[in-house]
């Protein structure tokens, strides 16, 4: 029996018989069976701009990352353990068949792959493709090759870290700079992009020059959103443009806490744990290029060993923070946010907010861009209390340790990245892993005393759910996950008898933190009062659906009443007013 949920997936019109529920057929041409678009928008005039094998290339990772999609990892409960990871099987024509049919070839596409997405296998099934490649994947744009004298290739995703990377290269380079994106038919993050590259070129006129190439699902919904397959695209583009003008390298910028990322609890293990520019993806990348070039090839990652503040100094060295909250770092951006480019509620926000307030220019993005400001608003996600927790628990074990206990308790994953680390001894590389991860915390801690000054003075009243009560004030960062596990699980039952006590007590609770005004009512039609207290009780209390009930009656009937005592606006027992 297989361990993981086992995929075949049959790409352009190739038919394979199977019965399987998890038999998927995908298709980018025109017809009734379309359910993935795969377009090279201005990237070439004519097929013969690129060679068949960094055609196939393209084509090839636009599939896989459609599969990625279309095949589903399980529930939220699944993705807690390592049946998160599916095991594929791809059917797909390609124009240089000698060249992909090779077991050494398919075994680079499937380390690489397996790293970057967590996923368990990925097998492939190649067949000929007709002589002439479908024009109809590609726009026909005018777009003449030529060779530039001094060209650098750079990954842009529209995020903060490619934004600071590609301004560092205009400060201190004399090259052209060329972006190469993935865009997968939303419109935030093609604006985003556009955006940025106009205002880029506003500032820098004629430097840059931006290669966009789209492609997803159309017409379906996705099953999964993680995308883990979605950096083989980026890498993937830039590539072509690079191997089509004799390029020997592309650069990808991100922050080194990012890139190595410590899982800080065991449910981030495996591919929920983001290795889109880890050290050991680049390195087999770099194999993979290299064999379908024929030659070396190199991809330079220069911000490994910096952190997510370091790169925002970047774009206050340079004098260009105006740009700050235009470029996106939310992982939410695939979620419909309304007029919000970031949730406010992930890690890549909550790294985003860090980093700013320690590098003391959060007025710069702090513009409306998030939905949610936990800063600012009630804690009331479990969830999000569990990230700020984990967040903050990682800087602190951080600053807590030497570089002796940091290499004893992160063995594995410390050695994981400097075996493909560029640099000298084993030793320096450890180090300055070391080092970055300790001026993180240096900065984390710096930002929570900004943040602390600026919403949590003693001239402010206490907020029981603020980030500043439930997060700082509780400081369960500074216990092991599984001592949370354990007290999470010792919620006590409330005895009936007690239960409206406790609804009073928790019902004054929430209208000192402002979350229950006066004109707030319960009613048949709409539960208000019920719908608020009793989630924050689950947060303390194991309560019974009959518990839950009564609740609700207590407040219709008036047994637990809102009313001003003396002046003050309280809850108490109806039944002893009565």
């Amino acid at each position: 029996m297989n361990l993981f949920p086992d995929f075949e997936i049959a790409c352009e019109g190739l038919k394979v018989e199977n019965d399987s529920p998890r038999y998927i057929q995908l298709e980018h041409r025109e017809g009734g069976d379309k359910n993935t678009k795969i377009k090279l928008d201005k990237f070439v005039t004519h097929v013969e701009t690129l060679k068949d094998r960094f055609k196939d290339l393209l084509v090839m990772a636009g599939y896989i990352f459609a599969a990625d999609r279309k095949a589903s990892r399980g529930s939220i409960r699944t993705e807690e353990f390592t049946k998160w990871s599916r095991e594929f099987t791809i059917h797909l024509k390609v124009r240089d068949l000698k060249f992909w049919d090779n077991e050494t070839i398919k075994k680079l596409l499937n380390d690489a792959l397996c790293f970057m997405s967590g996923d368990h296998k990925y097998h492939f099934k190649f067949y000929q493709a007709e002589p002439d490649f479908p024009t109809s994947i590609f726009d026909n744009d005018e777009f003449q090759p030529r060779m530039p004298e001094d060209c650098k290739i750079a990954l842009f995703s529209g995020g903060l870290d490619s934004l600071a990377g590609v301004i560092d290269l205009l400060h201190n380079t004399k090259s052209e700079i060329w972006l190469a994106s993935h865009q997968s038919g939303s419109t935030k993050t093609k604006g985003v992009q556009r955006k940025l590259f106009a205002a880029l070129n506003e500032r820098y006129p004629g430097r840059c020059q931006h290669y966009k190439y789209q492609c997803g699902l159309t017409g379906e919904q996705a099953s999964d959103e993680s995308q883990r397959t979605r950096p083989f695209l980026y890498f993937s583009t830039a590539f072509d443009l690079a191997a089509e003008y004799k390029q020997k390298e592309i650069t990808v910028f991100e922050n080194g806490i990012t890139s190595i990322n410590f899982p800080e609890t065991e449910d981030l293990i495996n591919s929920r744990s983001s290795r889109t520019t880890h050290p050991k993806t680049i390195a087999l990348l770099e194999k993979l290029f290299s064999a379908i070039i024929g030659e070396p090839f190199k991809i330079q990652h220069p911000y490994l060993l910096k952190t997510k503040t370091d790169i925002v100094e970047i774009l206050k060295t340079y004098n260009r923070l105006d740009l700050l909250d235009s470029s996106v770092s939310c992982s939410g951006t695939r979620k419909n946010m309304s007029d919000f480019s970031h949730c406010g509620a992930c890690n890549q926000c909550i790294d985003r907010i860090f980093a700013t307030y320690a590098a003391e220019v959060e007025k710069y993005d702090d513009n409306g861009i998030y939905r949610f400001n936990f800063l600012k608003e009630d804690l009331e996600e479990p969830h999000l209390i569990k990230l700020l927790n984990e967040y903050i628990r990682l800087a602190h074990t951080f600053k807590c340790q030497d570089i002796e206990s940091f290499y004893l308790g992160r063995e594995m994953e410390v050695l994981n990245a400097v075996e493909f680390m560029k640099g000298e001894s084993e030793e320096e590389k450890i180090e300055a892993i070391f080092t970055m991860c300790r001026k993180h915390a240096d900065q984390i801690e710096k930002a929570v005393n900004r943040m602390r000054k600026q919403y949590d003075s003693i001239f402010i009243p206490n907020q029981p759910l603020s980030f500043f009560s439930l997060v700082l004030g509780k400081k369960e960062y500074q216990k092991e996950p599984e001592e949370i596990s354990k007290e999470s699980t010792v919620r006590q039952e409330i005895p009936t008898r007690r239960l409206k006590a406790i609804l009073i007590e928790n019902l004054k609770e929430l209208i000192a933190a402002g979350r229950i005004t006066e004109g707030m009512k319960e009613t048949k039609q709409e539960p208000i009062l019920s719908k608020i207290v009793t989630p924050y009780l689950e947060r303390k209390y194991i309560l019974t659906p009959p518990q839950k009930r009564s609740i609700t009656q207590y407040l219709l009937r008036g047994d637990v009443e809102l009313k001003k005592q003396k002046g003050v606006f309280t809850a108490v027992d109806g039944y002893i007013r009565r």
